[in-house]
């Protein structure tokens, strides 16, 4: 049943939501172009101003310079081709501060004209801190690639991507469980099949992770062949590392390996999903978008990363998960009642 006394309340967080969704995108667009290391400084208040004249350019451009991106992989760069990367990164950050601003003003009015209870006031403050935690975890990330090496660390960007869409699954959930009350789905098996669902989300969320693993180590670079790799059901080279285990954190055809896998596995536990539960419309757009990813997911692959790909690959995830989310929280009502 819709909540119409909360409609203002929801409508506010599937706004924040949808920023969210949007910030993500762009981080992936800014890792893609390799402009996440064109800002070597993090200024929370004051990189709110872009550059304005040309001595800021020069000031921001010289900064650049003395990075290991710029002396190791663009050296020769001009400042026409360093405004690009620039500017990628700059709306990825001021975005960052958008959402903090969007979500945190209205909550402190809503709390102020009590139109929130205190759990949820208390919840939503929650997420705030986690946001200021993902500003901080962003700059953690960056700064790995601005020492030695020309590549952030392919952990913390795992963590970076990891925490915005727990941030964004919170906000998520929070705008559904203001804008529906009670249920319109009816299922006897409602606590299995929610506990299904509940492993499905928790499985979106890890191969989102592993999708970050294959993006910071560039794994997708390699064995650009479906359904085989390099002619193989498993490369020769899956397990050269040793000791073993380090093979899963920092071998790109083990990282390939263990994403293609796990698209598999997942694929099937969401069909067997949608057999279980014919009745739910929902459960049927789940299985079409795992589908519509899958395919994304290796057009990407074979053609090499290209950014547009790529990017909608992401996107995909992102969908994917809401779906699921979606799913869950309407799952979760029956399992109460069941």
């Amino acid at each position: 049943m819709y909540n119409k006394d909360k409609k203002h309340i929801s409508l506010w967080l599937f706004a924040c939501a949808v920023l969210v969704f949007l910030m993500v995108i762009i981080g992936g667009l800014t890792r893609l172009t390799e402009s996440g290391l064109s800002i070597v400084s993090w200024q929370p208040v004051k990189g709110i101003m872009p550059p304005l004249v040309e001595h800021d350019w020069d000031n921001l451009f010289t900064a650049y310079k003395k990075s290991p991106q710029y002396l190791k992989i663009n050296s020769g760069m001009n400042l026409a081709e360093f405004k690009n990367i620039f500017w990628m990164e700059y709306i990825h950050r001021l975005l960052g501060r958008l959402i903090g601003l969007v979500f945190l003003v209205p909550l402190l009015f809503f709390i102020i004209t009590k139109e929130i209870s205190k759990k949820l006031a208390l919840k939503l403050f929650f997420i705030f801190l986690l946001g200021a935690i993902q500003g901080f975890v962003g700059w953690y990330m960056v700064k790995s690639g601005l020492v030695d090496n020309p590549a952030v660390s392919h952990y913390r960007l795992a963590l970076h991507l990891f925490l915005g869409l727990v941030i964004y699954a919170l906000i998520f959930l929070a705008g559904l469980e203001t804008n529906f009350s009670g249920n319109s789905i009816q299922n006897k098996d409602g606590k299995s099949l929610y506990r299904l669902s509940l492993i499905i989300t928790i499985m979106i969320l890890f191969q989102a992770v592993l999708g970050a693993f294959v993006s910071g180590t560039h794994a997708g670079l390699i064995y650009n062949d479906f359904p085989l790799m390099g002619g193989r059901i498993i490369p020769e080279d899956i397990f050269f590392l040793h000791p073993f285990w380090l093979n899963f954190l920092k071998n790109p055809a083990t990282i390939q390996f263990q994403h293609r896998l796990m698209a598999f596995i997942l694929f099937i536990i969401i069909l067997i999903f949608r057999l279980k539960n014919q009745g739910n419309k929902a459960a049927g757009l789940l299985l079409a978008v795992a589908l519509i990813q899958i395919l994304l997911g290796i057009l990407t692959l074979i053609n090499h990363v290209p950014v547009f790909l790529a990017a909608a690959h992401q996107a995909g995830a992102l969908i994917l998960f809401s779906v699921s989310l979606f799913i869950n929280h309407r799952l979760y009502a029956i399992s109460e009642k069941s």
